[in-house]
């Protein structure tokens, strides 16, 4: 009987370690390949005003490290050209945030509309049927709702679930992560048996990949330098006047350092008003929130919450999840999350991210605290 052929799995190539080991492991299943890499903007490239000029400059080096890898696999590799479509989806947004007085997520977004949105198009193209990417993270089928849901990888110091509950059924549907479970070391180790060994030893990213190891505060002040330098006030949470600040995108929720004032004790971040530029500081107790709002929502294990229901929720990456009751609103793209127990910092504009157990079940972004 002859083998069923395979579909052809576009490889979101990066340049790192990660999607190199990826395709290495895909390539070891029997499965046809095609490394695709997202070309996105270098900082210098988004000019001041938002005015941005792409040229044919030199590959970075990513991409160079990607076709490398796609080389070493012997595989076709395609550069796809996203920095107009980036620019005007994801870094427009960075800013947008931090000028309404938010802490943005990028990645979060840049993962459905970009990687999965546009790069995946691309490769479609060129016969791509699924597509593959060096998240740690495991996508599972649910025959009982017909649902695709992910599943927290077992490596939670890398586990990356959180990132990805933007996609929807459809991107779920043609979605591969071959690195699910594996450790940070023995993805380097692969990577060294398949003699990538400069990819190996590369650093990781810790950065939004757009600042170029800048600042946040001086990409905004290059990139809207009319926009955000605008002076405003320091107060306490009475209303007293504490000093004066240069610009609200100094500043994020439970924010201690670099505030501009000394006042004896330690104080945070508890408010940013971008109506009045007003930064409200306060003690640490101030931080602690028991409810909030979220809005702009997307479920993978369940189509919508039409009544409460239990969960855990994580209201940015590096935190715990901590069990919660997740309410309808009273807007159709809003919930009320409860939570058992008080979490310092809830801060607008980072993601809420509901799991069950180890399952993702959505999430949204988070527009204010209640209490």
């Amino acid at each position: 009987m002859k083998a069923e052929q395979k579909s052809l799995v576009a490889v979101a190539m990066s340049g790192g370690v990660d999607s190199a080991v990826a395709a290495a492991l895909l390539e070891e299943q029997g499965y046809p390949l095609l490394g695709v890499t997202m070309r996105l903007p270098e900082a210098y490239e988004l000019k001041q005003s938002g005015e941005t000029v792409f040229s044919e400059t030199p590959a970075p080096s990513y991409i160079t490290d990607a076709r490398l890898v796609a080389d070493k696999l012997g595989i076709k590799h395609l550069v796809v050209d996203v920095r107009q479509a980036f620019r005007e989806q994801i870094v427009e947004y960075f800013c947008a945030e931090y000028r309404a007085g938010r802490t943005p997520n990028p990645c979060v977004f840049c993962n459905p509309q970009i990687k999965f949105g546009i790069l995946f198009e691309h490769a479609q193209r060129y016969g791509g049927l699924l597509l593959a990417t060096g998240h740690y993270v495991q996508k599972i089928y649910q025959p009982e709702t017909q649902r695709y849901a992910l599943q927290v990888s077992n490596n939670t110091t890398k586990d990356q679930s959180y990132f990805l509950y933007r996609l929807t059924q459809a991107q779920l549907a043609h979605a591969l992560f071959p690195l699910a479970n594996l450790s940070k070391e023995a993805i380097r180790q692969k990577a060294r048996e398949v003699g990538l060994h400069h990819i190996a030893e590369k650093a990781e990213s810790q950065e939004n990949c757009f600042l170029a190891g800048q600042r946040y505060q001086q990409f905004l002040e290059d990139y809207l330098p009319s926009d955000v330098n605008s002076p405003g006030l320091i107060v306490d949470t009475r209303g007293h006047i504490l000093g004066e600040h240069q610009g609200i995108h100094h500043y994020t929720i439970g924010q201690r350092r670099g505030l501009g004032i000394a006042l004896g004790a330690p104080r945070y971040v508890v408010k940013i008003d971008p109506k009045t530029h007003t930064v409200v500081i306060g003690e640490n107790h101030e931080l602690f929130s028991s409810k909030f709002l979220v809005t702009h929502l997307n479920f993978i294990a369940i189509e919508r919450v039409t009544e409460p229901i239990k969960v855990q929720v994580k209201i940015r990456y590096r935190n715990a999840a901590t069990p919660a009751t997740v309410f309808p609103g009273d807007h159709e793209d809003e919930v009320l999350v409860a939570l058992e127990r008080p979490q310092r910092a809830v801060t607008p504009g980072q993601s809420a991210v509901f799991y069950d157990g180890d399952l993702v079940v959505g999430g949204g972004v988070i527009t204010s605290r209640l209490d």
